[in-house]
């Protein structure tokens, strides 16, 4: 609770066995840690009203665009793009590197000392219907484990938690929230509802290719192993596959990196986002705007 106090979060605090079941009455726990002011978001709304009103307020928006280079003269970025098979070079005072699995690529173009490199890491998920029977009821909340630690390869790291300790400051292992119960929604009444549908996720594996969201994707029983000891009711035969997406997990340290480059204070970077970024979007936007008041 530490940390939810250091980051102001409202309501947060430790509830008993009783009062979990009271909220959701299928899982299993000794206690839980509450918070009140979680939620979701349906994600493909979210990123069209972003995209909407950027483009009312005469945001330009380059799709199926890839960047070849960017070149740095006189504190002026000369751009270099191509768009099926034709280029075109324009300039501009600033950059914001918000390129996701590439933003360590597009950094070095710019300044080829960047230190950051991304690691992929598939995140994969899996679906289970709540209303199937009683006892796979979910009211609608964000059900987690407790977090625990997996290697850079994506792997579960099942080591003591002194260790764990130990590890994570050498930057060795990183944290996981785990496998986890997200809600999803319904359309209902041209209205979205808390749905049918409860995702299971995500399941995390190293890939060597930065694309790969289909290729030797984890089986239900992956995700059943994880979640059956907090929601005991699940069985293997409720869950099948649902969605997967590559993450740009950094290898140099575990949080992300949101800052100007050091050589071009008017090259904003944003490395390592990972998923929580779609989450903290609007946040990370306001920190951006903050941080190009001194440029």
């Amino acid at each position: 609770m530490r940390i939810s106090a250091e980051n102001r979060v409202p309501g947060a605090r430790i509830i008993s066995q009783e009062e979990a079941k009271k909220l959701e009455p299928n899982i299993s726990c000794i206690k839980a840690a509450y918070f009140p002011s979680s939620g979701i978001v349906e994600a493909t709304q979210l990123v069209y009203q972003l995209y909407t009103r950027a483009s009312n307020n005469g945001i330009f928006f380059l799709t199926n665009t890839e960047v070849l280079d960017i070149k740095a003269k006189n504190n002026i970025f000369e751009i270099r793009t191509r768009t099926g098979s034709q280029t075109e070079i324009f300039e501009s005072e600033l950059v914001i590197n918000s390129a996701g699995l590439y933003s360590d690529k597009i950094a070095r173009l710019v300044n080829p000392d960047s230190p950051y490199d991304i690691l992929p890491i598939r995140g994969e998920s899996a679906k289970f219907y709540k209303s199937k029977r009683d006892n796979l009821r979910h009211s609608g909340l964000n059900i987690y484990p407790t977090p625990y630690p997996i290697y850079p390869n994506g792997k579960k790291a099942d080591i003591p938690f002194d260790l764990f300790q130990q590890l994570f400051e050498q930057g060795k292992v990183v944290k996981t929230v785990g496998v986890h119960l997200t809600p999803t929604f319904d359309i209902i009444n041209n209205e979205y509802q808390i749905g049918n549908l409860v995702t299971l996720g995500p399941a995390t594996q190293r890939v060597t290719d930065r694309e790969d969201n289909s290729e030797g994707l984890l089986p239900p029983e992956h995700y059943f192993q994880f979640v059956k000891p907090f929601f005991p009711n699940l069985e293997q035969k409720d869950i099948s596959l649902h969605q997967a997406g590559v993450q740009a997990k950094l290898v140099q340290q575990y949080d992300w990196v949101m800052r100007p480059d050091e050589k071009y204070p008017n090259f904003i970077q944003l490395i390592g986002i990972d998923s929580p970024g779609l989450t903290a979007c609007l946040s990370i936007a306001e920190y951006v705007e903050e941080l190009l008041k001194s440029v």
